[in-house]
């Protein structure tokens, strides 16, 4: 896609998105996108983010249901940052309001919630609001691999300095 070309996406490969919603012009949320995000956004008309927290490329709305489809795309004039207007299914915020911009913040920085919530994140999500995101048993194994992966890279490398000693790990699937 030749506008994929185009875009300067940051050292991790991700660009800034905003989503704003076609009826209201409220925006929405602010993602991050990276190739495979675009071009599958693109292709399937609805909007795909690429999730840090998580590591993975998903479907906004995948677990709520809330998808976002697409109406039209906007490039900033340094190509630094897209802007798609959607139709927002239910509500953008998984804390249950249309727009993650719910808060209002006062010149001495205290927030108030100007707007009022679509759905339960409890009857949706299965989890109390506010609560960290919920964590599986496959995401904690791929953390504790990687701290371990990290640290055996050091110790193998402190081996070899210090010691004059290389080893290798085999790990079967």
């Amino acid at each position: 896609m030749a506008l994929v070309d185009e875009l300067n996406f940051n050292e991790k490969g991700l660009i800034p998105a905003i989503i704003q919603d076609d009826k209201t012009s409220k925006v929405l949320t602010l993602c991050y996108m990276n190739k495979d995000a675009i071009e599958k956004s693109f292709d399937e008309g609805k909007i795909y983010v690429y999730r840090r927290s998580l590591g993975r490329l998903m479907i906004k709305g995948e677990t709520s249901g809330c998808i976002q489809e697409i109406r039209s795309v906007y490039v900033d004039c340094a190509n630094n940052s897209l802007l798609f207007k959607v139709d927002q299914h239910r509500a953008a915020c998984h804390e249950g309001y249309f727009t993650c911009y719910y808060l209002k913040v006062d010149k001495k920085g205290n927030k108030e919630i100007v707007d009022q919530k679509v759905f339960d994140p409890k009857d949706v999500y299965g989890k109390e609001e506010n609560s960290p995101p919920l964590v599986t048993k496959s995401d904690q194994w791929r953390d504790l691999a990687k701290i371990f992966i990290n640290f055996g890279g050091l110790l193998a490398i402190s081996m070899k300095k210090f010691f004059n000693v290389t080893f290798r790990l085999n790990v079967d699937s």
